[in-house]
């Protein structure tokens, strides 16, 4: 719960500032890294490879940052980076899928209705928000 708690937080303030600045402070991810790392040796609630894949999600975010010299935020990658701290491989995994899958739809609406192009940039904090949401209530109440 506290573990929930803490990333909620997080991704409340992430997306807020995503939002409204078009970044993701670093001080911001420091501090909440930070904190997944003290809470991940108190409560364990993943294996330590399921760790090691959380972490792994956001590193690849990171390369497709590099790779796509920039179309992906870095921001992002390192959002996703603190997410595995708390969360792990697997469900920082379909995290990410459900937040792409968002934006994804968000895009085509965007495209719709002729308020963006193709390159339009938007927030994409916002979306992993959402998907942590849809995360909580599907594995509370098991929908």
């Amino acid at each position: 719960m506290l573990i929930n708690t803490f990333l909620g937080i997080f991704l409340i303030i992430c997306s807020i500032t995503d939002i409204k600045f078009k970044e993701i402070r670093l001080n911001i991810l420091i501090v909440f890294a930070l904190a997944g790392v003290v809470l991940f040796f108190i409560y364990r609630p993943v294996s330590l490879f399921e760790e090691i894949m959380g972490l792994f999600t956001g590193l690849v975010f990171i390369g497709l940052w590099a790779l796509t010299e920039g179309k992906i935020g870095l921001g992002d990658g390192l959002l996703m980076t603190v997410t595995g701290i708390y969360l792990g491989g697997r469900e920082n995994a379909f995290m990410v899928m459900t937040a792409m899958l968002l934006s994804a739809v968000f895009s085509i609406v965007i495209l719709i209705l002729k308020k963006g192009d193709r390159n339009a940039r938007f927030a994409f904090a916002p979306f992993i928000l959402i998907s942590f949401v849809l995360r909580t209530v599907i594995s509370q109440y098991g929908y």
